[in-house]
């Protein structure tokens, strides 16, 4: 697998700023989906449209997962439609637009790359496919077909369904972490001297550790441990707009 050279998803992460004014988070990644993405199932469930809110306390203030405000301090409003992918990607894709009001009146509008959705217990877990070739942010270079060969590996996120919508949640990484160390899961992690290395590179924004086990093994290891695998504080709400 070639290296996480880039981590820039629509998914956005809690940037831990430090004093230096670089990014220093440590977060996981997976070698392998939880599905053969020529095999993901369309979650009808998850189609539709959502107003987005924050938590009443979250962890950060706008560390959001769907919050694309040009000033992420801005008091902002934000709606999001998850729909097919279309054409070009595999049955199962799903793809969502963000629109972002900020208080300016200033409008954004935000498409992802397409992701796709597995069902395990109550719970579904979004495969992100990212790699050195994506194109991240770069609107001027929309994906329009899947390339298997332009993705080294997935990010993954839980939405858990609510009476209203979803909530949405990082993988517990402590968990994680816990059972790669114990060996009941495979993986590894970055060593000290390995950890210097990559930092060098301004472009990695992130220390990752990851996750090597085959889908087949994922599979199993979420539906034993399907309560164990969210975070608990959820990142976002995502209330159904009917």
């Amino acid at each position: 697998m070639k290296p996480f050279i880039r981590f820039i998803v629509l998914f956005t992460a809690p940037l831990l700023v430090t004093t230096t004014g670089c990014f220093d988070l440590e977060f996981m990644a997976f070698t392998n989906p939880l599905v053969a993405p020529a095999d993901a199932e369309l979650q009808d469930e998850l189609l539709g449209s959502f107003v987005v809110t924050e938590p009443p306390e979250p962890k950060m203030k706008d560390a959001g997962v769907f919050a694309f405000a040009k000033d992420q301090n801005e008091p902002r409003s934000s709606i999001l439609h998850l729909g097919k992918a279309g054409k070009g990607f595999p049955k199962g894709f799903i793809r969502w637009i963000d629109v972002s009001h900020a208080s300016s009146g200033e409008i954004n509008v935000k498409d992802s790359d397409p992701c796709f959705a597995t069902k395990i217990g109550n719970y579904y877990l979004l495969n992100i496919p990212v790699g050195e070739n994506d194109e991240g942010d770069d609107e001027t270079k929309k994906v329009t077909q899947w390339n298997p060969e332009d993705y080294d590996g997935y990010l993954m996120v839980i939405l858990k369904p609510t009476k209203t919508g979803f909530t949405v949640h990082w993988l517990d990484e402590d968990f994680f972490k816990s059972e790669i160390t114990a060996k009941r899961l495979a993986g590894k992690f970055m060593t000290e001297k390995q950890k210097e290395e990559y930092k060098k590179n301004p472009e990695n924004k992130w220390t990752p550790f990851t996750v090597e086990a085959t889908t087949k093994e994922l599979q199993v290891f979420f539906k034993k441990n399907a309560e164990k695998l969210a975070d608990s504080e959820a990142l976002m709400i995502l209330k159904r707009i009917e």
